[in-house]
């Protein structure tokens, strides 16, 4: 319930940008990785490629990421944030600050402990 209302809270703060927090973490991947493959971004943010793609047409779309294809398979594409791309994940990257300072003023000084319960959970129950 705690991830779900965090993921509500942000996904608030982040509406006039229409964009989802899985696309957020696109952008956020690609602007670290200029000339990233789909391949190796489904792998770094944990999208299936039939749903990668998809996110990635509407990123282009709304002018945000380029695609080019590679010179030696061309069928694979690379992405690189566009100037726009850039400006949004600027924005975004404030806004996802802002959430983690809220998050950290609601756990306080326990901060640390919270963070080892969360670490222990995704250990014991993650893949």
């Amino acid at each position: 319930m705690a991830q779900i209302a965090s993921f509500q809270a942000f996904a608030r703060r982040t509406r006039e940008h229409d964009l989802n927090p899985g696309r957020f973490a696109a952008l956020m991947v690609i602007g670290k990785n200029p000339d990233i493959s789909q391949t190796v971004l489904s792998q770094a943010i944990g999208l299936d490629k039939s749903s990668l793609t998809p996110a990635i047409d509407g990123l282009a779309r709304r002018g945000l990421v380029r695609r080019t294809r590679t010179a030696a398979d061309k069928r694979a594409y690379r992405l690189r944030l566009t100037a726009a791309g850039e400006g949004i994940l600027r924005e975004l990257t404030a806004c996802a600050q802002a959430h983690d300072r809220d998050l950290d003023a609601i756990v306080g000084r326990q901060r640390p402990a919270v963070l080892r319960a969360l670490k222990r959970i995704v250990e014991t129950l993650g893949s």
